[in-house]
């Protein structure tokens, strides 16, 4: 939030403090890990079965798995990823397809996961 009274300066270097913020989230394995964990937990040996059966997703595909099967909004999963909104539907698109085409024995339940 702006405040119309405030220079260009300052919201310059708020902008730079947010954007360096959410670089530092980005980079942060450490809260990828602890959503690994959670969705594992709901789903267990899904993951492992995939990545093993697709090995031609991307470590940025099984992430974007990851965050949308954790219930996280777009917006966030953008942020996380430091995707633009097109770019992730267009990847969450590519990732169905080839979901679709797999022989991936839980392929419908993945499939949920990513609305």
């Amino acid at each position: 939030y702006y405040d119309i009274s405030e220079s260009k300066e300052e919201i310059d270097h708020v902008k730079k403090r947010l954007h360096l913020e959410i670089s530092n989230i980005t980079r942060n394995d450490e809260i990828y890990n602890q959503i690994k964990n959670i969705v594992n937990r709901n789903y267990p040996n899904l993951f492992d079965t995939l990545e093993m059966e697709l090995p031609e997703l991307s470590r940025l595909d099984i992430e974007t798995i990851y965050y949308f099967a954790s219930g996280m909004t777009f917006g966030a999963i953008c942020v996380l990823t430091n995707t633009k909104n097109g770019a992730l539907r267009t990847r969450k698109s590519r990732v169905k397809e080839k979901i679709r085409h797999s022989s991936f024995a839980q392929k419908e339940l993945l499939l949920s996961l990513l609305p």
